[in-house]
């Protein structure tokens, strides 16, 4: 297995291009997963290290910011092939969180760099039309003012547009009801590594008292706009925000500072 040995921002990309290639769906998988583990914990430290000695780069500062599911996204890079590596960082100070059940407009490869949490993947199905009165039977209720009645594992799956590149929104356009199915359940820890199609939609639950901060390691791949839908929650505004930029350098080195630490407990 190739190891990364050039702790630079060049050196990650040029090993990370090295590691993929063109990208190849085919064997993304496998070829995401060892190009994580190349890095490892010991490279992210040291890249980290490098980052608070040497300055951080412009285009990490601006492709980095708070998510609305609680965690701080570090924007690393983002390569010729349209992969991007990120950082995701679940400060412990939020003791819990966890995501609704959602898919994700690319394949992607997960490396856990510092706690553990349970992750659910899911199989979609089409409804019937008993599910799909119940569903507008909740949905009714929910305009009256009452709560929310519907299990959580119905879903709406929506096309995704391109975003608008002045407003940075974009409206998902309504598709149609589905049914998740919960189709494997399982805690990852540190060290561990998985890879996920856009296929399965997932759902992450940490207990961040428990365990401390959680930090992973992500590779992501190119977005395909022809064919690009998600599922949401039903109850959902489904108009969504660019949530970047919303940090600044010194809350980008102050977040960095606070991963380095969580990374150095281990």
């Amino acid at each position: 297995m190739k190891k990364l040995d050039d702790l630079t921002l060049d050196g990650i990309q040029n090993y990370l291009l090295n590691v993929l290639g063109s990208d190849p769906e085919e064997t993304r998988g496998e070829n995401y997963i060892k190009a994580l583990q190349g890095i490892g914990i010991d490279g992210v430290r040291s890249f980290l290290t490098h980052l608070l000695e040497h300055g951080i780069p412009e285009s990490i500062v601006k492709s980095s910011y708070f998510h609305p599911n609680k965690f701080f996204k570090l924007g690393i890079c983002r390569l010729s092939n349209c992969v991007k590596l990120r950082i995701h960082f679940w400060n412990k100070d939020h003791l819990e969180a966890q995501t609704p059940i959602h898919s994700h407009a690319w394949d992607y490869a997960s490396f856990l760099l510092s706690g553990s949490y349970l992750h659910e993947t899911f199989e979609v199905h089409d409804i019937n039309a008993s599910e799909l009165a119940e569903i507008e039977k909740a949905k009714q209720a929910y305009q009256e003012g009452k709560p929310f009645p519907l299990p959580e594992h119905y879903l709406g799956l929506y096309k995704i547009p391109k975003r608008d590149e002045t407003s940075g929104k974009f409206q998902p356009e309504w598709n149609r009801y589905v049914r998740a199915e919960r189709k494997t359940s399982q805690i990852e820890k540190q060290g561990k590594a998985y890879f996920l199609s856009t296929q399965f939609p997932h759902q992450i639950t940490i207990n961040l008292k428990e365990v401390g901060s959680l930090i992973t390691l992500v590779l992501t791949s190119i977005t395909d706009r022809k064919n690009l839908f998600t599922l949401q929650p039903i109850h959902r505004n489904k108009t969504f925000d660019n949530p970047s930029p919303n940090v600044d350098y010194a809350t980008v080195k102050n977040q960095l500072e606070l991963i380095l630490q969580e990374i150095d407990r281990t």
